[in-house]
């Protein structure tokens, strides 16, 4: 449990999601490193012998070098996936007044809050909090609604 514990501690989870995405870089990175060993075990076999004159050799090989490139890939998709949701919830904590954070989703991309047009003016986090310290109110969130694409 001590890998688990390292790798825990370098990408810090927080919330479901995070944990989610982290059991699954988990599993991915056990799943790597148990293949390496069984790929050295294997390799250490066939020193005995010379592998180009075995005939299963090449066939074990690549077989490997499948399992491998598929763990690598689902490592990769788990890691991105956990960076994709701590970055998000780094942007809400940053661009986001508390009175907001029920408003937004939880998956929503930074890009659609990091600033807000409100009253025909752009404007961000600190300036919505200024904003409501001066005014004692929040303003009017605008919807800007995408023009619909006409179709031959």
């Amino acid at each position: 449990m001590q890998f688990e514990a390292d790798l825990r501690d370098s990408v810090f989870p927080n919330g479901a999601l995070e944990e989610g995405a982290f059991l699954q870089l988990r599993d991915a990175a056990w799943h790597l490193e148990e293949l390496r060993r069984q790929v050295n075990a294997l390799f250490a076999e066939q020193t005995q012998s010379d592998p180009l004159e075995s005939e299963d050799f090449e066939k074990l090989q690549n077989q490997a070098n499948r399992a491998r490139a598929a763990a690598e890939m689902s490592f990769y998709r788990a890691l991105r996936t956990l960076e994709e949701l701590q970055t998000t919830r780094l942007a809400r904590e940053i661009h986001l007044m508390k009175e907001e954070h029920a408003e937004v989703p939880i998956g929503a991309s930074p890009k659609s809050f990091t600033y807000e047009m409100l009253d025909g003016l752009k404007f961000n986090r600190a300036d919505r909090e200024l904003f409501v310290g001066t005014n004692g109110f929040r303003p009017r969130r605008e919807t800007v609604e995408t023009p619909a694409v006409a179709t031959p």
